[in-house]
């Protein structure tokens, strides 16, 4: 039995990343959107944790690896230091699972505040649905401890067991997400030495988040214009670098702080290219299609599903009319012009039922 259903082409716009997409149009957007200040940079953090809760889909605690990490992780948990008795032989197994958590420490960041974080498993877990990870710290490059991490995991996949043996497995349940899982311990990424001497000589760059040689030139040309008092303050020095010299603008325009300044420039809107793209996350399934993504043509089959995409058809012009004969004895033949036939452009998804 065969099913048809025709759906909206932005839903299934994610066939585009194939080839078939279409020049989008321009945009009026803030330079904040398209590009930051060269000292806003984040640091990467990393730890090892352990989840628990999960049912029976976590390590083999009888492997010596998993066993002395769940040993460690009892003792930091415990006030004596010695920890809780744990016996890898008569633990349930599989009910946790030794994990790295991964953050990105925000620029600017403060104490207290919250940022996300990514669980990956490390030895043979089989998913991480349902589990909770236990207070774990989180280290910068440097070794210093920067956030703990802790709180229920939520992952974008499935892992199940059929019968004979069989499992069905969508998306990666091995990996997962903690919203706000960790909170930061000290005030980070304070102006940095090499960036306040930069700072001090009047000048500081804005870098493009998608480094382009027209986007580099509208930046330079918004801000050139938005600030007519001062002979080009802004340079685009490459596609994903422009200059701009505070020390003029400052003192022509009465500002008090650079950081007053760089807040004002940041707000200037520009005129950028919007392309057409489609963006598919494997992990959690999520497609998200820009409005200008177009279909050419396709047929795709991939396994019972196929898709396939109808381009729209003009049809053919007809032109009618009846001779008359006007005032001045001209022959005289109107057009009549309307459109016969065509087609409007669809999608067409049909699955043959294994039944």
């Amino acid at each position: 039995m065969k099913k048809k259903v025709k759906i909206l082409l932005p839903i299934f716009s994610l066939l585009a990343a194939a080839g078939w997409i279409a020049p989008a149009y321009a945009a009026q957007v803030r330079i904040k959107d398209v590009a930051k200040v060269e000292f806003q940079r984040g640091n990467p953090l990393t730890g090892y944790g352990l989840v628990v809760g999960l049912n029976g889909t976590g390590d083999d605690s009888s492997q010596d690896a998993t066993a002395k990490f769940i040993q460690t992780s009892l003792n930091l948990l415990s006030t004596t230091g010695k920890g809780l008795p744990f016996d890898p032989r008569t633990a349930e197994p599989a009910n946790s699972a030794v994990v790295v958590i991964t953050a990105d420490l925000p620029p600017y960041a403060r104490a207290g505040s919250r940022v996300d974080v990514t669980v990956n498993t490390v030895f043979d877990c089989e998913s991480l649905e349902g589990g909770t990870l236990i207070p774990a710290p989180l280290r910068g490059l440097d070794g210093r401890v920067y956030a703990v991490a802790d709180g229920p995991i939520t992952i974008g996949g499935f892992s199940a067991g059929g019968g004979g043996g069989g499992r069905t497995q969508q998306n990666h349940p091995t990996v997962g997400t903690i919203s706000e899982g960790a909170y930061l311990e000290a005030n980070t990424n304070l102006l940095r030495q090499a960036d306040r001497q930069r700072l001090n000589t009047g000048k500081v760059n804005f870098v493009l988040k998608n480094p382009d040689f027209t986007e580099a030139l509208e930046i330079q040309n918004a801000i050139n214009h938005f600030f007519p008092l001062v002979q080009k303050p802004a340079v685009a020095l490459d596609p994903g670098t422009v200059e701009i010299s505070l020390t003029p603008l400052m003192a022509r325009y009465e500002y008090d702080s650079p950081l007053e300044l760089i807040g004002r420039i940041e707000q200037v809107e520009i005129h950028t290219d919007v392309s057409a793209k489609v963006i598919v996350s494997e992990r959690t399934g999520v497609v998200i299609a820009g409005a200008d993504a177009r279909l050419s043509a396709v047929d795709i089959v991939h396994g019972s599903l196929r898709i396939v995409v109808t381009p729209a058809e003009e049809g053919e012009i007809v032109q009618e009319g009846v001779a008359y004969i006007d005032e001045t004895g001209g022959n005289i033949r109107p057009t009549e012009i309307r459109r016969s036939g065509g087609r409007a452009e669809q999608t067409t998804v049909t699955q043959q039922d294994p039944t």
